[in-house]
């Protein structure tokens, strides 16, 4: 505490945080949760109060500057008492209503004003949605998942919450887009995108709730059969269309064409999917860490030579890095840079042992022998080949150039079979998936009808009640249980 306190009067003694920066007074906030820590196996519940208040107090400080719901959120996540958490949703609940009362009557405020008070309102929200007022997220083990991560979130008590919540979102989204001058660069970040966002959020939490209602009540009869699949299809639709609408203005929010990409995927829609993911322009390193973005659009009904776009980039990024980062770890330890040159070498380890690189491999030959196969099977087309009764040379060359890219394949008795699998370096980005969008690491073109069929338990699975196991198709790695829930992401 005196070495907080201490560091709070420096940065006040240097000009504050305008001039310090904000984290001598952000570090009030790691303390409390630090000692939260500490002191809860003990049972005592008001470590968490704390660091509710702490949070509370940084908000009232720190709301209007951009970077404020960035440095709340994580804290805001690990408050576990829910007394705690709906106090702090509450009390910012009440805060933020009364900044838009203010900014509804006060017709005499400046631009700047208005801006700095539609910042500080949308940074409330965001921390409420931390705290669950949206349902939570994937990434939550609160008491409503049993505990186990990722399971049946985010999750509405009723699944109606989530459009009533989306309407007060987008009539706030509307009113902050006329603080908006009409030549305003499309590039620049808007305060008001946050509110567009989080009614994504909240229509996205109603499908899920919709589709969790529906399999906890035994329905099998499949989507389309049920009319809580409609309600599904219908908030995914809404989260869409509210998504299209701030894109047009913000082309830039990564987070909201995020859930644009995601949203369309679970309708089927592919190619919108695909197209929508577009001018997020992946490409270079963002072929692994972004790969599950870009595998479950182009692998489920887009256009072949969508994938084989992504699969060359992918290709290019291997080439280039086995070239570069070589280059680059020779010249680190030429310089006497021993620590830059081992990172070096343990960048290029990650990338040689790439899942998503040997995703793109497979999805490649894939390509590569349907289209082989579908012009063997036109009448045109080596008639010579076909009366000799002899394999094809050219699937025979397709079919050597999948091997080379694929390498041996274990057999199922092999020992090092598991080993192997695990072996492989999982560097897709997680955080960026949306908060109804769980991991999902089976075949890519499959994780829309893994979204479908919900959380179910594989009877194969071996695992304890406490292991969580992904949907009817996540059999990526270890007999339907989902590598990232294993890694407790």
């Amino acid at each position: 505490r005196a070495l907080v306190a201490a560091l709070r009067a420096a940065a006040d003694a240097k000009g504050g945080a305008k001039a310090a920066g904000r984290g001598a007074y952000l570090l009030s906030v790691e303390l409390a949760w630090r000692e939260t820590q500490v002191r809860r196996d003990a049972g005592d519940a008001s470590p968490s109060l704390a660091l509710a208040d702490a949070i509370f107090e940084y908000w009232r400080a720190f709301g209007a500057w951009t970077s404020c719901a960035r440095d709340l959120r994580p804290y805001a996540e690990l408050i576990a008492p829910e007394a705690a958490r709906a106090s702090l949703r509450d009390a910012l609940g009440r805060a933020a209503a009364e900044i838009d009362l203010a900014e509804e009557k006060g017709e005499k405020q400046n631009p700047a004003e208005r801006n700095r008070a539609t910042r500080r309102a949308a940074a409330a929200e965001s921390v409420r949605a931390a705290l669950g007022l949206c349902g939570g997220s994937w990434l939550d083990a609160s008491s409503r998942s049993g505990g186990i991560k990722g399971l049946s979130m985010p999750r509405l008590v009723n699944p109606a919450e989530g459009r009533a919540l989306a309407r007060t979102f987008i009539a706030k989204y509307r009113r902050a887009r006329r603080l908006v001058p009409e030549n305003a660069d499309p590039r620049e970040p808007v305060p008001g995108d946050a509110f567009a966002a989080l009614g994504a959020q909240a229509l996205a939490a109603e499908a899920v709730s919709w589709a969790a209602r529906g399999l906890e009540s035994g329905d099998t009869s499949g989507v389309g059969d049920s009319s809580g699949d409609g309600e599904v299809v219908m908030s995914l639709l809404a989260c869409c269309a509210l998504s299209e609408e701030a894109l047009r203005a913000s082309p830039n929010h990564a987070e909201l064409r995020l859930v644009l990409v995601t949203a369309y995927s679970l309708l089927g829609a592919s190619t919108a999917a695909s197209d929508a993911l577009a001018p997020l322009d992946v490409k270079n390193i963002q072929m692994d860490t972004m790969a599950h973005f870009v595998l479950s659009c182009s692998e489920s009904g887009c256009a072949p030579s969508v994938l084989l776009k992504y699969c060359r980039l992918a290709e290019r990024l291997r080439l280039d890095a086995k070239r570069d980062i070589a280059e680059a770890g020779v010249k680190a330890y030429d310089n006497g840079a021993f620590t830059k040159a081992l990172e070096f070498v343990d960048f290029h380890a990650r990338l040689a042992n790439s899942h998503a690189a040997r995703k793109f491999a497979a999805a490649s030959a894939r390509v590569a022998l349907r289209e082989t196969m579908l012009k063997l099977g036109d009448a045109t087309v080596e008639p010579q080949t076909r009366q000799s009764g002899r394999f094809p040379e050219t699937l025979v060359n397709v079919l050597d150039e999948a091997v080379q890219a694929l390498g041996p394949l274990e057999s199922d008795a092999s020992p090092t079979r598991d080993a192997d699998e695990f072996a492989k370096t999982f560097n897709e980005d997680a955080t960026l998936n949306p908060t109804f969008a769980p991991p999902f690491h089976g075949d890519a073109g499959l994780s829309a009808c893994d979204w479908w069929a919900g959380p179910a338990r594989s009877p194969d699975a071996g695992t304890s009640a406490k292991v969580p196991v992904g949907g009817a198709h996540d059999k990526g790695m270890g007999f339907g249980v989902s590598v990232a829930h294993r890694a407790g992401w």
